[in-house]
């Protein structure tokens, strides 16, 4: 018995040919597609079988019709456009009215052109694509943007409506603004915006606001226009963040405002008798200066114009508050006073100009400028901080200082800083000698604080070599103290009846070269005073024992008894 295996054999493979569908068969399928897409234009497409379309559409790409098929979606899209421009047309007897049509028939236009093109997926993925052509939705826009926004009649039509919605706005009226803002968005999705709305949106707005400002300049004053144009950039900004969402809009539209408001009327705004920028300033009128300020920042010659103007007020006003210079110890003092409220002022001022360097130079210089056109500017300077340094033991720590970051505002501004050094030298020597007029010959520290809290301040403004002496000066007062407590204690070693009947010498020793000292003739310990040229003798003796190289001049002039 035989066995045979069996064997799998596999045909070769044999093309069977679809069934051929006719063009009349073509057209018939093309009719029944062409009648749903009005239903579904027409919104009464609930009991169609989108699956039954989709696979008509699927079977006229797949026998070669996609041709016929792309054809009749066109030309249904464009025929519903006009019927939808029609539609609008025919329904609007008002700006508002045709705004809201438009609205309401673009909308459901997306949607329908949204169902259709879910309808003919398989066209869009297949025949489309591979020709090239313009996909089913963005073919539906294409016709609506075509047939209804570029109508020159339409369209001419919707952007009058939408700039009378505009104007009625700008006059106060309160229309629907969502309306614009919708209608809009339709040009930006199409691409219209540009061509078709935003040079005629400017091209209006420069005529109403050339109208409005120079109405209100006839009829009201320079504060009130500014209070106008206020006003009218918050609207304008207000409305453009609502409808406006084109950058370029917004910023060709501020630029447009600032020209036709700002720069158009510049010197009326600024050089007005009454209330322009001097006489603010005069009148330190600051919220109006602010408003001013706030405004003119909009436009690039804004701000310089109103820079030129401050430097030259700040001089004179300057000049005029500090002509009076006076050469008593009073007089001085009032000068200072004048200058630091003069400071004060301008501050208050600068704060309403937002601190806005230019101003903050303009001032800056002014002022420098006219407080150094006084000669004895340094010294009264220094004569301000010789009182308030004297008067720191008796008033507040906050009060002083107070004072010293006024003095310190000053000497920024002054400019031959050596001459003050030298005022200030002689008036720190008489300050710290001044403390051997008192019964208890030591510093009192509140004093030596402010004293060294000042020079502080002058070494941080012009460096150590600046404040080099000054600081010599306090160290030597503080050796003067420590040797004056050991001669003390020397003295005290001495009987108390002889320590009873001696009069009591307390010594500073003072580095020569460093302190002020002037010019002085010889003068001696008169011989009746036997007990202290005896005293002088002994410290005479006692110091060189420490500093036996160091020589002593007595400068009694510098003393006191």
């Amino acid at each position: 018995m035989t066995s045979r295996k069996s064997r799998l054999t596999i045909q070769p493979f044999r093309y069977v040919a679809m069934s051929e569908v006719t063009l009349e068969q073509a057209q018939k399928s093309w009719e029944k597609l062409e009648a749903a897409l009005q239903r579904i234009f027409a919104r009464e497409h609930q009991d169609l079988s989108f699956e039954e379309l989709y696979r008509t559409a699927y079977n006229l790409v797949l026998h070669r019709y996609g041709e016929l098929l792309y054809e009749g979606l066109e030309r249904a899209f464009v025929e519903h456009s006009l019927q939808v421009r029609g539609n609008v047309q025919s329904q609007s007897h008002n700006s508002e009215e045709l705004l809201e049509s438009l609205r309401a028939q673009w909308q459901l236009y997306k949607t329908a052109v949204r169902t259709a093109r879910d309808v003919f997926m398989y066209a869009d993925r297949s025949f489309i694509r591979s020709t090239g052509r313009t996909p089913v939705y963005d073919l539906g826009m294409r016709a609506f943007r075509e047939r209804v926004l570029q109508d020159q009649t339409f369209s001419k039509q919707v952007v009058d409506a939408m700039l009378d919605v505009i104007t009625r706005s700008r006059l106060g009226e309160r229309p629907p603004l969502t309306l614009l803002r919708d209608t809009l968005n339709m040009y930006i999705e199409l691409d219209l915006y540009v061509d078709a709305f935003e040079q005629r949106f400017l091209q209006v707005s420069r005529e109403f606001y050339t109208l409005a400002a120079d109405r209100v300049l006839q009829t009201c004053t320079g504060r009130s226009y500014l209070q106008h144009v206020r006003e009218w950039f918050r609207f304008e900004e207000q409305m453009a963040s609502e409808c406006l969402e084109v950058r370029s809009t917004r910023s060709a539209l501020v630029t447009l405002l600032g020209e036709i408001l700002l720069t158009g009327h510049l010197s009326e705004i600024l050089d007005t008798t009454d209330l322009g920028f001097l006489s603010l300033l005069r009148s330190q009128r600051l919220e109006d200066l602010q408003m001013m300020y706030d405004l003119l920042v909009r436009i690039p010659e804004g701000i310089d114009a109103m820079r030129t103007r401050l430097a030259p007020y700040v001089r004179e006003k300057v000049r005029a508050d500090l002509a009076r210079e006076g050469s008593t110890q009073e007089q001085p003092l009032e000068w200072v006073a004048r200058a630091i409220h003069l400071k004060d002022e301008f501050y208050n001022l600068l704060s309403a100009l937002q601190m806005d360097p230019k101003f903050v130079r303009a001032v800056q210089e002014g002022f420098e400028e006219a407080l150094n056109e006084c000669p004895r500017a340094q010294e009264f300077l220094s004569l301000y901080i010789d009182k308030a340094l004297l008067d720191s033991p008796s008033v507040s720590r906050e009060s002083m200082r107070t004072a010293l970051d006024h003095a310190s505002t000053l000497f920024r501004l002054l400019r031959n800083k050596d001459v003050f050094e030298q005022h200030y030298k002689m008036h720190l020597s008489r300050r710290l000698l001044r403390r051997f007029e008192i019964d208890t010959p030591t510093l009192l520290p509140a004093n030596d604080d402010a004293e060294e809290h000042f020079i502080a301040r002058l070494r941080e403004e012009c460096g150590a070599v600046y404040t080099m002496k000054l600081e010599s000066m306090i160290q030597d007062m503080r050796i003067s103290d420590e040797l004056d407590a050991e001669f003390r204690r020397q003295q005290e070693m001495v009987s108390l009846y002889e320590l009873r009947n001696r009069p009591m010498l307390h010594v500073c020793v003072i580095t020569s070269g460093i302190w002020p000292v002037l010019e002085h003739p010889a003068i001696a310990i008169p011989e009746a005073c036997v007990e202290l040229d005896k005293l002088a003798q002994e410290f005479q003796k006692f110091y060189l024992e420490h500093h036996p190289k160091r020589r002593l001049q007595w400068l009694l002039h510098q003393g006191s008894a």
